[in-house]
């Protein structure tokens, strides 16, 4: 076998004898919680280790024979009397198997995040959805490379996630405050850990979107209350802005779109509370402070998007659900497929500003006891 992990290659008979490098032992003492999960487990190793104390391990591998490796190496432990059983090696990619996920208190990802490339969100999103904690090895080579403005391999600037700045930031973006930190400082790999912070519920992609496309789908007797709906997949991907802007355009255009046309020219000395825009407020009661303050933010929100350009939101994306499947072809021709839960008045700036597509957050869902055909058509 020529793809074992160089630690394992220079270490590999001591390894079989339970003799374990301290490359691997001195990530033990960060790894919090009673389940675990290794994505990127290699040969096994750190994850054998865990078993000893964790109450229970899962190991994602999706190179077949480190996979393989990784159940000798769990055979031979066996024999030598260490506690394995309760360590479980897949074969196979998180990406498909984000259902391992579920009851597992951390995930542990070394030497591996800077491999995700485009996936990165879409996977990070999947762990604030189920894991208390992450932890994440970087490369100290990696690292030292990408700061030095060199890129190893085809993977190039993702090198920045093998920094300790690079960890810090994805699992700031996820929602994760720093629990633990070192450094390159040290020499050695850096090591991040990740606790996740406590969050209203309501401002939660997932809570927002179900709330949003729940009295659709209650309307049509396809579900009975919110926790009918299931959230099974997320994706980060560009779509047509007059896809996204469909669901409510009717209101968007003559209210935000309206109001931004005003404003290029006439400028904020000018008298609103005639439009569309300030009228919806005054009959929602809301305060004239609020609806000033609400309507200057918009105002300043275009002038710097206008100055720096769209982009997307890592904190606050604007977040849609695929109705394809889900609601009549009849429903999607008339009404919208991607049923968006926010984002407005970005979307109406990126409307006036000619932008033609946008960054989003794609959510699968799927119903529990869907009905198969609905009660009304429209």
């Amino acid at each position: 076998m020529t793809n074992k992990s160089l630690a394992f290659r220079k270490n590999e008979k001591g390894i079989y004898q339970g003799k374990i490098p301290d490359k691997y032992k001195r990530i033990i003492p960060y790894i919090k919680g009673n389940t675990v999960l290794e994505i990127g487990s290699a040969e096994g190793v750190l994850s054998l280790l865990l078993a000893q104390e964790k109450d229970k391990v899962i190991a994602v591998e999706r190179h077949k024979d480190r996979y393989e490796e990784a159940l000798r190496l769990k055979e031979a432990w066996n024999k030598l009397g260490y506690k394995v059983d309760n360590c479980h090696f897949i074969h196979g990619d998180i990406r498909d198997n984000f259902h391992l996920l579920e009851g597992i208190d951390t995930v542990i990802a070394v030497r591996v995040i800077y491999y995700f490339g485009k996936n990165l969100n879409n996977i990070f999103l999947n762990f604030f959805k189920r894991c208390k904690f992450i932890v994440l090895v970087g490369n100290i080579n990696r690292s030292k490379k990408y700061q030095q403005g060199e890129y190893i391999g085809n993977i190039g600037k993702d090198n920045y996630y093998a920094s300790s700045k690079g960890m810090i930031e994805i699992l700031k973006t996820h929602r994760y405050g720093i629990h633990q930190s070192v450094l390159e400082d040290s020499n050695l790999d850096p090591i991040i850990i990740g606790k996740k912070t406590i969050q209203k519920p309501s401002t939660m992609p997932d809570y927002r979107l179900k709330e949003s496309v729940f009295p659709y789908l209650k309307k049509f007797d396809l579900i009975k209350e919110q926790n009918d709906i299931i959230i099974t997949d997320y994706k980060d991907i560009t779509l047509p802005i007059d896809e996204v802007l469909r669901k409510s355009w009717n209101v968007i255009e003559p209210c935000h779109v309206a109001l931004l046309n005003l404003y290029k020219k006439k400028g904020k000395n000018y008298d609103y509370t005639t439009t569309n825009y300030w009228n919806r407020f005054v009959i929602n009661k809301i305060k004239i402070e609020k609806i000033k303050e609400k309507m200057y933010g918009f105002f300043d929100l275009f002038d710097r998007i206008k100055k720096e350009g769209f982009r997307a939101d890592k904190k606050n994306p604007i977040t849609v659900c695929d109705l394809k499947g889900i609601m009549t072809d009849k429903f999607i021709e008339k009404k919208w497929r991607y049923h968006r839960c926010n984002g407005t008045h970005r979307l109406s700036i990126a409307k006036i500003l000619g932008i033609k597509e946008v960054p989003i957050l794609l959510m699968t869902i799927k119903l529990m006891d869907i009905l198969k055909e609905t009660k009304n058509e429209l």
